[in-house]
C-alpha cells in the first residue's frame, strides 16, 4: 500500500469528500480518477480556463525504454526484484507495456507524470514527490533528468523515498540534440549528481547512436530524417571510425575489453570508454548508501 503525502509539507493525506486533504488543510483533487498531487502554485496559470485541455489524457506514441529494452541491455540493468512485489517508482513513466515488463521482473510499479496520460498512477511534479520516506525499493528514470529544471532537487527527493540500499536505475541524454531539455549529462555529470546526494554507482555505460540526433537537426525531416534513411546507415557512420580505432588498439596488443583507469571516476574498458565519450545516452545503475 502506497501512502501519499503532501508534496510540500510531506504530511499524510486523507480522503475527505472525494479529495485528498493534508493536515494543514491543503486539498488535492483527482483528474480522470488519478490523484492530482501538484501544488496549485505550480500549475499553469491558465489551468482553470483550459480545463481538460491543460492535462489531456492521451496514449504514449513511443516508449523510449521499450524501444531499447534489449539492445541497450535495460532488462539486465534493472534486473529481477529481490522479493516478489518490490515497490518500484517510475519517474516520467506510465506506458502500460513498460509496467507489464516490470511486473514480469517481480516489481509492483507505480508511475508519476505531470500529465494524466494512460497508465499514470499519480499526477505530480517529481521535484516534490508525494510519497512518504523510504517507500520504494527501486526508482527508474528513463530520459527524464535532462527535462528537469533542477535535477539536484529531484535526486534528493529520490533518495528520500528510497529504502536504505534501494536502487536508482535509468538513463539521461548526453550528446542528443536539444529536445525541450535543460541539462544533458556526461557520465561525469551523472557521477557528480549521484555521488553528491548519497548514491554509489554500480554500473555506467554509453548507449544509442548520436549521429541521427545531430544530422536530424540539419537534414530535411520529411526527406532525409531517420524514418526515411534506414538506421543501419547511421550505425555505419558511427561504428566505422569507432571500430577502426578499436582495431588499431588491438594491433598494438591491447585488450579493449579489460577495465582500466582510462577515466577519472570510472574503471572502464577501452571500448566502453570510447563509446561513452560520444554516446547519445548515458545509462546507469546506482544504490542508495545506507
Amino acid at each position: 500500500m502506497i501512502t501519499f503525502v503532501c508534496p510540500d509539507t510531506k504530511s499524510p493525506l486523507k480522503e475527505v469528500n472525494g479529495k485528498l486533504v493534508s493536515e494543514e488543510g491543503v486539498e488535492y483533487d483527482y483528474v480522470y480518477g488519478i490523484p492530482l498531487l501538484v501544488n496549485r502554485k505550480n500549475l499553469p496559470s491558465d489551468y482553470a480556463e483550459k480545463g481538460e485541455k491543460a492535462f489531456s489524457r492521451v496514449k504514449y506514441g513511443v516508449s523510449w525504454m521499450m524501444n531499447h529494452f534489449y539492445d541497450l541491455d535495460i532488462k539486465n540493468l534493472i534486473g529481477p526484484a529481490k522479493n516478489q512485489g518490490d515497490k518500484m517508482l517510475c519517474l516520467g513513466g506510465g506506458d502500460l507495456r513498460e509496467k507489464a515488463e516490470m511486473v514480469k521482473l517481480g516489481y509492483e510499479p507505480i508511475s508519476i507524470e505531470i500529465d494524466p496520460i494512460e497508465g499514470v498512477d499519480v499526477v505530480g511534479d517529481v521535484h516534490f514527490l508525494p510519497f512518504k520516506d523510504e517507500t520504494f525499493d527501486i526508482v527508474t528514470s528513463w530520459e527524464v533528468f535532462e527535462h528537469l529544471h533542477s535535477p539536484w532537487i529531484v535526486i534528493k527527493e529520490i533518495n528520500r523515498v528510497l529504502k536504505p540500499g534501494g536502487r536508482l536505475v535509468g538513463s539521461v541524454a548526453f550528446m542528443k540534440s536539444f529536445h525541450s531539455s535543460y541539462f544533458h549529462m556526461s557520465h561525469w555529470g551523472v557521477h557528480s549528481l549521484l555521488t553528491s546526494h548519497g548514491f554509489e554507482i554500480d554500473k555506467i555505460y554509453g548507449g544509442q547512436n548520436f549521429v541521427p540526433w545531430t544530422t536530424g537537426v540539419y537534414l530535411p525531416k520529411k526527406i532525409l530524417y531517420t524514418k526515411k534513411i534506414p538506421l543501419f546507415f547511421y550505425n555505419l557512420m558511427y561504428k566505422i571510425p569507432l571500430n577502426l580505432k578499436l582495431w588499431v588498439w588491438k594491433l598494438k596488443g591491447r585488450n579493449i575489453h579489460e577495465p582500466k583507469n582510462y577515466d577519472r571516476f570510472f574503471k572502464l574498458s577501452f571500448k566502453n570508454f570510447n563509446q561513452i565519450m560520444t554516446a547519445a545516452t548515458v545509462l546507469f545503475s546506482s544504490r542508495k548508501i545506507n
